[in-house]
């Protein structure tokens, strides 16, 4: 009895101890909360001769997260408010004809954080503000081909003696985990329509096989052609010599990169700020930075906010899923829900969805499919592909009146694949688990993750796989007024840069995200409007108590139920990552 008093006891003060440094945890968040809130709302004075600063290594998302968490900065427990990619863009676009910035410093760091589509999208503004014949400066201890990228649009590119600066192509790592599975004694049960669709080789391949080979060189080729095109552009340098440089690993130095053209000259920071200051015909140089001058330039971006009339900015970002969080994903009825109620909104006139997908759910698709149909039908739709606008985020943006994206943009994969993981023999083998399975009927267990499809089932799942497959096509076909023949010939599950897309015919335009709004204000005779962004986030408050909210019912749950959480988890992990899926492999490029 004594034993199981002190175990109660012992119970009780645990659940005690770690509410209260719950309780404490969430006090001091809502006052950095508070604080970072207040800090934002001071006053920053823009004078004459002011330099806009960019940081290059600083993330660009295409939207910020909802989460506020995501926005302190748990070292200095601070806040760092996220300037998105069309806060950056608008924000140039702003400072070109105001006649407080004198022009623009750009800072490259040590990194960088931000796709190169939407590296894209900056030193096109940035290029921009260079003719109304305001200067662009940048400068670096390092320079990755990232940054160098849109550096090198530069009237001046300075770089430190004692840097570095990397200029060697493109590459693409795949990782595949055959072996691994062989050794856990999982079998992949694949079920596929289209030889190019590499998203399941990982899991029944050591190595790249001929066809996905073949379309990663090409487009690896046609994305880092663009960025050697525009570096030639700028730097009056041959694409030849660029190439050159890039293969005998010409630039060891930072000497080499001044004798090479690749930068002006060699500066150690104190010289740049000296010659900054010059620049403000003051002591000290006079710079505001991206996150300064929107409090100052806050309509930015935002169009007429006196018209009644709007473009709609709907984000689309993720892998796309039946259900999940909404902000980490897209959740195929929520996000046909958003796509409704701007359809039924008479002020909005036109909208720009942007795609930043890989794909994922075929169902998912098929729903948001469905409602950028009958927006086509009601207003003019427009798409912006962000990085990747691929197989499933391809699927919901084919019904648009005009697809834009950026050279270096991923799109295609027109193919669809399923996956069921075989885990009986590790089961078995590795963990002695069996199982033995009644049956009302002989299919009732179909798709058991504990025995082999039977040829049947296979037979029924590649009828499935093919249907969904020649509906794809169809789509396509009918939303990019092409032949089946003609998307079947480009589509087999495979990648195309923006480039090739426009070659093609899957993409109208290669163009930003200024492009496709411009875009969509010409089709709906616009000539004042407001432009305003969806789905809408919660202010950080109302998002604080809500995740004050979910994190207090976790715990409980927690407390109360481990192994219901464990198997909630397990099942909605396998739920997402079987059946038949149009998806494209994430994360392809690397090394730039």
């Amino acid at each position: 009895m004594n034993n199981f008093v002190k175990s109660f006891l012992a119970c009780l003060l645990a659940i005690f101890v770690s509410s209260v440094l719950n309780i404490l945890f969430w006090i001091i968040l809502i006052f950095v909360v508070i604080g970072g809130t207040i800090s934002n709302y001071e006053k920053i004075s823009l004078k004459p001769r002011t330099i806009l600063e960019i940081d290059l290594s600083a993330s660009l998302p295409d939207k910020t997260s909802s989460n506020p968490l995501d926005e302190i900065n748990f070292s200095t427990f601070k806040i760092k408010k996220s300037i998105t990619l069309w806060d950056a863009v608008s924000l140039i676009k702003n400072a070109k004809d105001d006649p407080n910035i004198e022009g623009i410093y750009l800072s490259a760091g040590t990194g960088m954080q931000t796709p190169v589509s939407s590296l894209y999208e900056l030193r096109e503004a940035l290029d921009d503000f260079r003719q109304s014949g305001k200067y662009v400066i940048a400068y670096a201890d390092t320079y990755t081909q990232g940054s160098y990228f849109v550096a090198s649009v530069a009237d001046k590119v300075y770089l430190n003696p004692q840097g570095s600066f990397n200029w060697n192509g493109m590459s693409s790592t795949a990782i595949f985990v055959k072996g691994t599975l062989d050794k856990l004694g999982i079998e992949p049960e694949i079920i596929r329509y289209g030889k190019f669709k590499g998203a399941i080789e990982p899991l029944i391949l050591t190595k790249l096989s001929d066809e996905n080979r073949l379309q990663t060189e090409s487009m690896l080729a046609s994305m880092w052609g663009y960025v050697v095109e525009k570096v030639s552009q700028s730097r009056e340098i041959p694409t030849e010599k660029l190439q050159e440089y890039a293969s005998t690993l010409a630039i060891a130095f930072p000497a080499d990169a001044l004798r090479l053209g690749l930068v002006d000259e060699l500066k150690y920071s104190d010289e740049l700020s000296q010659e900054l200051a010059r620049m403000c015909d003051e002591d000290e140089p006079r710079l505001i930075t991206l996150n300064q001058y929107k409090s100052v330039a806050p309509l930015a971006g935002s169009g007429d906010i006196l018209s009644g009339d709007k473009v709609a900015l709907l984000y689309a970002q993720g892998e796309i899923y039946d259900e999940g969080d909404k902000n980490k994903m897209i959740i195929g009825n929520e996000l046909a829900d958003e796509l409704r109620e701007l359809r039924k909104d008479e002020n909005v006139k036109a909208v720009v969805v942007r795609v930043n997908s890989p794909g994922g759910s075929v169902l998912a698709s098929d729903i948001i499919w469905r409602e950028m149909l009958l927006m086509q039908q009601t207003k003019p739709l427009i798409i912006s592909m962000g990085e990747y606008a691929a197989s499933g985020g391809y699927y919901i943006s084919c019904p648009a009146d005009v697809i834009f994206a950026a050279p270096t943009t991923l799109t295609g994969s027109i193919g669809v694949f399923g996956v069921l993981l075989n885990v009986e023999k590790g089961a078995r083998e590795k963990l002695g688990i069996t199982t033995d399975i009644v049956r009302t009927n002989p299919m009732a267990d179909a798709g058991n993750i504990f025995r082999p499809l039977t040829a049947f089932e296979r037979a029924k799942m590649q009828t499935g796989v093919d249907s969904t497959y020649n509906r794809f096509v169809e789509l396509v076909a009918s939303g990019r007024d092409m032949s089946f023949a003609q998307v079947d010939d480009i589509a087999q599950g495979r990648v195309w840069s923006g480039l090739q897309g426009v070659e093609n015919g899957l993409v109208d335009k290669v163009g930003t995200l200024k492009d496709a709004i411009a875009e969509a204000a010409s089709r709906a005779a616009l000539t004042s409007y407001r432009i305003e962004t969806f789905p809408k986030t919660e202010d950080s408050f109302g998002s604080l108590f809500s995740t004050m909210l979910s994190s207090g019912a976790k715990l409980a749950g927690g407390l109360i139920g481990i192994k219901e959480q464990i198997e909630t988890e397990t099942e909605q992990f396998v739920r997402q990552n079987q059946g038949v899926k149009a998806k494209m492999e994430t994360k392809l490029v690397v090394g730039f």
